[in-house]
């Protein structure tokens, strides 16, 4: 009832249009040449499809106009875990991501854009993977995109980068589905249009995007085959340059991973919000995967404190299968962070309770991140 209480004034923050700093989307496909992707506007919003925003003073330097752009960002990790009794077992420090991304853009209506991943959660760091390998056509009205990139369901999984994102991992309902964000395929889509009004190009008219895209659902450097079919759409319905809701429907067939059932459905509703210093995120889903029902979603607010920095507070929900007991997981975290030119430092203590194992799965992790 406590976390049922917690969710209910989270929403109702948000449909209040009372919420948390949103981020700076930078998968959206760019609506500006190469010259204006230069400087970074004054304040972050939620409108969708607006181009990457380089930094004003990016440690790699080029010169303005070029048609070859290379950024990224690094992130490394010290955490503390607890095993599945609840008792210390171990302390690490990893490099979680490092992305560097390289884009050629020889007019202003086609990019081509590769973005790697290189890590050592898991495996050597030597270990390097595609994650955005796409080449895209786009004009002032609608775009296309075709080979591998994110899915687009929801705010946090298609539109909210981990370099911006406040947490350090995504919800975990979205991690089980997508585990790499990413699939194999074709994507279309309208554009917001610039307020022609707006001298700086900055401003959006109010108009909602739509994307559509026809995906292998296999996940990330994987190939076709005649079993894994995805049909995947997103609308993205803005009322205010800084609230807006969006509606995702996944439906198909996936072969990854092996062993389960292949059919995989997702219904989500999300909505963001941001009103001076304070603002929410909130999404939720439905659907089957993996042979059993499921349902999971997030609420967030955040606090720019300005001196110590971004204050946030999190509930995550996740249950696997609503037809079994004893499946349910719940995280609760509360963390800071604070940018300070290149870098953002950034503190979280995750309380988790995972009614599948004994004890809790409590995490302590502090993480330094650096663009490029």
């Amino acid at each position: 009832m406590q976390r049922l209480n917690w969710a209910s004034a989270c929403v109702g923050l948000v449909l209040l249009g009372v919420p948390a700093l949103s981020q700076q989307p930078t998968n959206a496909p760019p609506q500006q040449t190469a010259d204006s992707q230069v400087a970074a506007p004054s304040r972050p919003d939620i409108m969708d499809n607006t181009s990457p925003v380089l930094l004003n003073d990016p440690i790699w330097k080029y010169k303005e106009g070029d048609k070859f752009l290379a950024w990224g960002f690094l992130q490394t990790r010290i955490a503390d875990y607890k095993n599945s009794n609840g008792d210390h077992s171990v302390t690490r420090a990893e490099v979680t991501r490092l992305r560097p991304t390289f884009s050629f853009t020889p007019d202003k209506f086609w990019e081509f854009h590769v973005q790697a991943d290189a890590t050592t959660r898991g495996r050597p760091l030597n270990s390097v993977n595609g994650r955005d390998d796409y080449v895209e056509y786009h004009n002032k009205d609608y775009y296309a995109r075709v080979g591998q990139a994110k899915v687009p369901v929801g705010y946090e999984e298609w539109q909210e980068s981990d370099d911006d994102r406040a947490t350090m991992e995504r919800a975990r309902v979205l991690t089980e589905l997508f585990p790499n964000e990413r699939d194999t395929g074709v994507w279309i889509g309208t554009a917001e249009p610039i307020d022609p009004n707006d001298p700086q190009g900055k401003k959006r008219l109010i108009r909602p995007t739509y994307t559509l895209a026809l995906l292998t659902g296999n996940g990330i450097d994987k190939y076709y085959d005649d079993e894994g079919k995805v049909i995947a759409g997103r609308v993205r319905i803005p009322v205010h340059q800084n609230v807006a809701f969006d509606i995702s429907l996944f439906t198909g067939r996936s072969n990854e991973p092996k062993g389960f059932e292949s059919v995989k459905q997702v219904f989500a509703l999300g909505t963001q919000a941001a009103r001076g210093r304070l603002g929410a995120q909130a999404e939720f889903m439905w659907g089957r995967a993996y042979g059993a029902n499921l349902y999971g979603g997030y609420e967030q607010i955040s606090y720019d404190t300005k001196i110590p920095g971004v204050f946030f507070v999190r509930h995550d929900i996740f249950d696997p299968n609503t037809s079994a007991e004893g499946k349910m997981w719940n995280r609760e975290a509360l963390g800071l962070y604070k940018d300070i030119g290149h870098f953002r430092v950034t503190g979280e203590y995750d309380f988790v309770d995972n009614a599948a194992v004994k004890g809790n799965s409590n995490l302590f992790a502090i993480q330094l991140q650096m663009k490029f």
